[in-house]
């Protein structure tokens, strides 16, 4: 018994098949992950939390933010396309920006939060009691 060769047409529209759906599972995921993105900045201001604590006020807090970040997040396409353009030479530009970007999104997230629960903001001053 012998194997019948594949038309090249069945191949390619079987590849494009695989790759458009490890593209929308890698997309899928990603947005999924984007909801943790505050655990870091909680450790920091929370040292003394339980791990378990602080992901759970991450998720409270980037509740209906996820979408927010992840278009962020494409904004800086070109920028981290640009890296390996120039081998490598924009990254000392391109992440520090980045990271102090996303910095600030994170801070603009769980301050709005608090606002939102009639808390004082957790990194930004409160404007009903300045530090003095």
């Amino acid at each position: 018994m012998f194997c019948m060769p594949l038309d090249p047409g069945v191949i390619l529209i079987n590849r494009l098949m695989i790759i458009s759906v490890l593209a929308v599972s890698i997309s899928l995921l990603g947005i999924f992950l984007l909801r943790y993105n505050l655990v870091p900045y909680l450790a920091i201001r929370n040292p003394d939390e339980k791990i378990g604590e602080l992901f759970r006020q991450s998720i409270r807090m980037m509740k209906g933010h996820k979408g927010e970040l992840f278009v962020f997040s494409l904004s800086y396409l070109g920028w981290m396309l640009l890296v390996p353009l120039t081998c490598g030479l924009a990254a000392f530009y391109v992440q520090p920006y980045y990271n102090t970007a996303l910095t600030m999104f994170a801070f603009y997230v769980a301050d709005s939060y608090q606002a939102q629960n009639g808390q004082p903001p957790l990194f930004g001053e409160d404007p009903d009691h300045p530090e003095e």
